[in-house]
């Protein structure tokens, strides 16, 4: 995990390298578990606790972009340009890439 400049596109980058992997935000009440199965080989399953039975995937050397909300939410969003202008700070921009190679 990667904690940058905010004037960057994103607050929090996770590149993810394989294995499972589960992160709790308290500031946010989310939790975020990132993890491949046997039919997904080369794509990153990503499961928020905002989201009852979807989960979004990531394509092998892809990145997606998602805000936090303080109240639980976890949206998939474009690339912004600037956090602090487009987002604001009582929410968190999450950059999360797969790095797994299949």
């Amino acid at each position: 995990m990667n904690i940058i400049n905010p004037k960057s596109d994103y607050h929090i980058n996770i590149v993810y390298c394989g294995g499972s992997c589960t992160t709790y935000y308290r500031e946010y009440n989310h939790t975020l578990k990132l993890y491949m199965n046997e039919y997904s080989k080369s794509h990153m399953i990503v499961s928020s606790s905002n989201w009852s039975d979807y989960n979004d995937f990531i394509k092998y050397r892809d990145s997606k972009y998602y805000v936090m909300i303080s109240n639980g939410c976890f949206i998939n969003i474009p690339k912004p340009s600037n956090v602090d202008t487009d987002y604001g700070d009582e929410c968190g921009v999450i950059k999360l890439t797969n790095d797994n190679e299949p």
